[in-house]
């Protein structure tokens, strides 16, 4: 096997050690353990909860039947796995507020908008705050002290983090055109259709022109 593909697997591998020594850390190791998901998600979005518990071994369309085990989901975009793994590892302990204060009840975000309760949440882990119009008090960044332990104590490992997802910017590509204007040269009647319409004017008996 060529030894770059442990490279997939080694950045959630990685994640979840630091899950560990968060839990303990920050939680009383009383967090229930989600799956850790790398994977695209919204641009500017480093990570994401789920409210639910998405993850299940049911086989039929109720996760909570009898013997079935299930988990709640934290997503690290893989679009931002290229940056310093301190923030990432607070990416992660972001999310692991959520968490928890879904675990105790607490509803923290009303859609993106993240309320007082968040806050107080991830000041009391190791974050400074800020507010914002689109996401409340969304913003967190991780403290001098924050930093210190992440650094001195979680040691994220940079080498698990050799892959990232790449961004391709859209505007790179010239987007094909799907649809074109025809109009009638007679009466200026117009409608859309493919390249190669072979349309005639129901008033004036004429082919329609494709407009420049």
């Amino acid at each position: 096997m060529d030894n770059n593909t442990n490279y997939i697997s080694t950045a959630t591998n990685e994640m979840y050690r630091w899950f560990d020594i968060l839990n303990e850390k920050f939680f009383n190791g009383e967090l229930e353990k989600p799956v850790i998901t790398i994977q695209k998600a919204r641009a500017n979005n480093y990570g994401h909860f789920t409210l639910d518990k998405v993850w299940t071994s049911s086989m039929n369309e109720d996760p909570n039947e009898d013997g079935a085990i299930s988990f709640y989901e934290v997503n690290v975009n893989s679009m931002y796995l290229n940056r310093d793994p301190v923030e990432l590892c607070g990416t992660l302990l972001h999310e692991l507020c959520h968490l928890h204060n879904k675990m105790l009840g607490i509803k923290d975000c009303s859609g993106k908008i993240h309320n007082k309760k968040f806050k107080a949440e991830a000041e009391r882990v190791g974050f400074e705050v800020e507010r914002d119009k689109k996401v409340g008090w969304g913003y967190t960044s991780n403290s001098e002290t924050l930093n210190k332990f992440i650094s001195e104590t979680v040691k994220p490992d940079a080498e698990a983090f050799k892959l990232h997802r790449a961004v391709i910017a859209k505007d790179t590509q010239p987007k094909e055109k799907k649809t074109f204007k025809y109009v009638c040269p007679n009466c200026g009647q117009k409608l859309s259709g493919k390249t190669g319409c072979n349309v005639i004017c129901g008033i004036c008996n004429t082919p329609f022109e494709m407009e420049d």
